[in-house]
């Protein structure tokens, strides 16, 4: 197998992979599309679009936390008294 074969099989590879992942994160498989006929551009694109779609990044935050202080017997998380 020479280089420019490999070459092909990546690009044909990750383009049907893009195909199946994109609408698991809400995206378009039109990706799969642009990633074969402009792999060099789309795919890298492909990817970080990916991130930001993805399920963790559509979680909500966890709520905020207080401060851990020192009561003189036990360690304890609620607000210290004046914070």
């Amino acid at each position: 197998m020479d280089l420019g074969s490999l070459i092909l099989l990546i690009v044909i590879g990750t383009s049907v992979w893009v195909f199946f992942d994109a609408p698991s994160h809400g995206l378009s498989r039109t990706w799969a599309l642009g990633a074969l006929a402009l792999w060099i551009v789309a795919f890298p694109w492909y990817l970080v679009e990916r991130g930001k779609h993805s399920p963790r990044a559509r979680l909500d935050s966890p709520p905020p936390g207080g401060h851990r202080w020192w009561d003189g017997r036990q360690w304890t998380e609620h607000w210290r008294p004046g914070d």
